[in-house]
């Protein structure tokens, strides 16, 4: 074995000065150099070094100048290396191309020079190179070699030779050298250090988990946040410009994924055109989004989209370094990567992925070897995410090399993975209304969402793909999923009041059972009928509702038929009157009570007890409310046991009986929430708040009165100006009328295009009283009037009633008002 304690004479180079007794030198480096000749020396210069050359080998590339983000790693790794005096340190970092794996060990070299003075190296193991194969641990042994010996003559040596002078290289001296672009351990085990003080920077794509055995777990680099992500734009297209335009560089770093490198190639495109404005080069890219999104619904090739807007004069950095992971893949994998860029943009559960690629053991293998590779992360133990970027790199192979037919079965099993959870889900959120429907694929490995609280979860959790894989069939005309989808996920996009996402998917649903399936067309008419009477948009809610009801009653289904009833007699009570709204319930009653069905008995009930308290019969209303609550119950249907809840405590407070009051509405709450029904969470807040101000726990009511206003605003804008008017009573008792006034002036205006007479009226009422207390008399008269008028023609004699004492009181206050004039 050749060390450097057993050779004898040679030259010295500079570099090598620091590592051996001066008078030592010339007896010790001649046979070292004949030790490393074997075969040509790789070099980082275009021609083989001359004498000037010697000992400036694998120079350590300058530092960024614009550096931005990385300080969470930054302080990590610093604080390693501070903590290991004496002992080799080896710090790795792995990550997707262009995620600045290489910026960042470049800037740790910077900043460590003058701990470790006596060299700094850099070589390039050239792993994702274009048409050059990775260096061998041969190679890149006598390439560091040299670096710190000097150039040597050319004798032969083995790998444990040159191993072996190497380990007293590192040992002998304080040096940093980065390892950049590694292939695998392999490749770099020979080079980690046993003893000195050496530190060693490792950047690699791949995870090299073989590192974590000596204690030098590699960490992984994700994309830059926003704020990362803007600065490094900032930094380099200059901060004058960047400031005048901050909405178009937070669009263009999202464009650009959040990936350092295509913001930087973005960044420096944008630089290099100072007559454009920074919204131009936004609009550009964003149209190539666009068009790619176009192309990928047609299924036509690709253009060159967001990756071809990232380049470098003719260069395209990321898609190539994108191009060099995939290549190396086997077969197997790239065919899973491929078919990734099927899937929506979500992360996605590994079911999903075994459902995509039909079988489930090459689906984890490939997931093991993506993941391993940073081309698919992920996020926790089963669901796994990928960047935009790489989906839009992995589309474009997909298209190119999959047939229509690939992509249709493939796309095919995916959806109908979605669709089977999806039914599964749905069951056990109503059970007695199930779907009937079912997947047509078996797929042995399903979520378990067999009780309530897993089953919104995990629709909360897919929300987006399901969305996406409705767009997905319409693509490769898996046609019936295009109804199937949205139906199986109707139940949660009611309890979650997502009708901004609901109805035109919906709408798209009607459009493609028509010719078909009849039934799918009533219950997605039926659904969108709730929708859009959550929306405000009574009209055609009633019109969906008895539309869905002929052709139920066409189908022969008696008790789909008398739903419709139930559900559109609250807009056929803003439309038509409350007559023709109750008559609508006694009649599904009817219905139901033919049929033997006693959870549609219980909906109707209610309604009629909704009815009822507007009318402000209350005694008939709690009746009402007693039946639908063990009808409920019998029914195990959670969220109606707490509507009942909610509207009886409503009752309670408005007979005086706020203890009893908040008793029940708290009960409410507590079953909304079992329930995960957002929308009702937010109307029984809203009580129990104002029923708490009523019974004088004022500061109490203010502090759980925000939670009501943020849920309506998030999940049931049509509930919203219900939540003003308690806000604005309660900024009233606090003694601020006017942030009261704003507020009851905001819920009338909201209410107005509603057709919500009584809402509106209460805002009134409410609004008269504020501005009394503020003494302008004739205001509050005025809205008095407005509230009374309300409540005579919707024949709600309490309500006329209360708006007459308050029209009375504004009036005996503007009479005094004028007497002490």
């Amino acid at each position: 074995m050749v060390t450097l304690a057993t050779v004898d004479t040679g030259n010295v180079s500079p570099r090598v000065s620091w590592m051996l007794p001066i008078r030592l030198l010339a007896e010790h480096l001649r046979p070292v150099a004949r030790a490393l000749e074997t075969g040509p020396v790789p070099s980082q210069h275009s021609s083989e070094p001359t004498a000037a050359d010697l000992g400036t080998s694998c120079p350590l590339p300058s530092d960024i100048r614009d550096f931005t983000g990385r300080e969470s790693e930054m302080a990590d790794i610093s604080e390693e290396i501070e903590g290991a005096d004496g002992f080799p340190i080896v710090q790795a970092v792995y990550g997707m191309g262009g995620i600045g794996k290489t910026t960042l060990a470049v800037r740790l070299a910077h900043r460590y020079k003058a701990r470790y003075p006596d060299g700094q190296y850099f070589i390039d193991l050239q792993a994702h190179t274009v048409g050059v194969d990775p260096l061998t641990p041969e190679q890149t042994l006598r390439t560091l070699l040299r670096a710190t010996l000097g150039h040597p003559s050319k004798e032969g040596s083995t790998l444990p030779e040159l191993s072996s002078v190497w380990q007293d290289v590192v040992r002998l001296g304080r040096i940093i050298v980065v390892l950049d672009n590694a292939e695998s351990f392999d490749q770099i085990q020979r080079l980690l250090p046993r003893a000195g003080q050496v530190l060693i920077l490792v950047t690699s794509r791949r995870w090299l988990e073989e590192l974590g055995a000596d204690g030098s777990v590699p960490r992984q680099l994700t994309v830059f946040d926003e704020d990362a992500s803007v600065e490094l734009f900032t930094r380099v297209v200059g901060r004058r410009r960047s400031d005048t335009e901050p909405e178009a560089v937070e669009e263009l770093v999202r464009l650009c994924g959040h990936l350092p490198l295509a913001i930087r190639l973005k960044a420096a495109y944008a630089k290099g055109r100072p007559t454009w404005s920074l919204v131009d080069i936004r609009d550009e890219m964003a149209e190539e989004e666009r068009t790619e999104t176009e192309r990928g619904r047609r299924q036509a090739t690709p253009a060159d989209g967001r990756l071809g807007q990232l380049r470098l004069g003719t260069a395209h950095p990321v898609r190539t370094a994108f191009l060099t992971s995939f290549r190396r893949l086997p077969e197997p994998h790239q065919r899973l990567f491929r078919l990734l860029g099927l899937h929506p943009p979500e992360a996605m559960d590994r079911r999903a992925v075994e459902a995509l690629a039909e079988d489930g053991q090459t689906a984890r293998a490939g997931l093991h070897v993506l993941t391993r590779e940073s081309l698919v992360n992920e996020h926790g133990r089963s669901r796994i995410g990928m960047h935009d970027l790489l989906r839009e790199y992995a589309r474009g192979e997909l298209v190119a090399i999959e047939s229509w037919e690939s992509r249709r079965q493939a796309s095919g099993r995916l959806i109908d993975y979605y669709l089977a959870v999806a039914l599964s889900a749905r069951q056990v959120q109503l059970p007695a209304r199930p779907v009937s429907d079912t997947a047509e694929l078996l797929h042995p490995q399903l979520p378990d969402v067999s009780s309530l609280a897993p089953s919104l979860q995990w629709f909360e959790l897919e929300h987006q793909n399901l969305l996406g894989c409705i767009d997905l069939a319409a693509q490769y005309g898996h046609t019936s999923y295009v109804w199937r989808l949205p139906r199986a996920m109707g139940m949660y996009l009611s309890l979650s009041s997502n009708s901004k996402d609901a109805i035109p998917r919906y709408e798209r649903g009607i459009e493609a059972a028509k010719a078909s399936d009849q039934r799918a067309v009533a219950d997605l008419r039926g659904l969108l009928g709730d929708a859009l009477r959550a929306e405000g948009k009574q009209d055609r809610s009633l019109a969906e509702f008895r539309a869905a009801r002929s052709l139920y009653i066409g189908l022969g289904d008696t008790v789909s038929a008398a739903d419709m009833l139930t559900r559109g007699s609250a807009p056929q009570r803003t439309i038509e009157g409350p007559e023709q709204s109750v008559a609508s319930c006694l009649q599904a009653i009817e219905e139901y009570t033919s049929a033997g069905d006693s959870f549609g008995s219980a909906e109707a009930e209610y309604l009629l007890a909704m009815a009822a308290r507007l009318d402000g019969d209350q005694a008939r209303a709690l009746g009402h409310l007693r039946r639908a609550l063990d009808l409920y119950q019998d029914s195990a249907f959670t969220a109606g046991e707490a509507r009942c809840l909610n509207l009886m405590g409503v009752i309670q407070r408005l007979g005086g009986d706020y203890t009893t009051a908040i008793g029940t509405l708290e009960e409410a709450v507590h079953l909304y929430r079992k329930a995960h029904d957002n929308r009702g969470i937010a109307h029984a807040v809203n009580n129990l708040a104002s029923a708490m101000a009523l019974a004088g726990n004022l500061e109490q009511a203010i502090g759980i009165h925000s939670e009501a206003l943020e849920r309506f605003q998030k999940y049931s804008p049509y509930g919203y100006p219900d939540a003003l008017l308690v806000a604005g009573d309660l900024r009233s008792r606090q003694g601020d009328h006017a942030a009261a006034e704003l507020k009851l002036q905001e819920a009338v205006r909201l209410y107005r295009p509603m057709r919500a007479s009584f809402g509106e009226a209460r805002a009134h009422l409410l609004l008269a009283a504020t501005l009394r207390q503020q003494g302008r008399y004739a205001a509050g008269a005025s809205e008095a009037v407005e509230a009374l008028n309300f409540y005579r023609n919707a024949g709600n004699e309490t309500g006329a009633a209360a708006a007459q004492r308050e029209l009375e009181t504004c009036q005996a206050g503007l009479e005094d008002a004028s007497g002490n004039d």
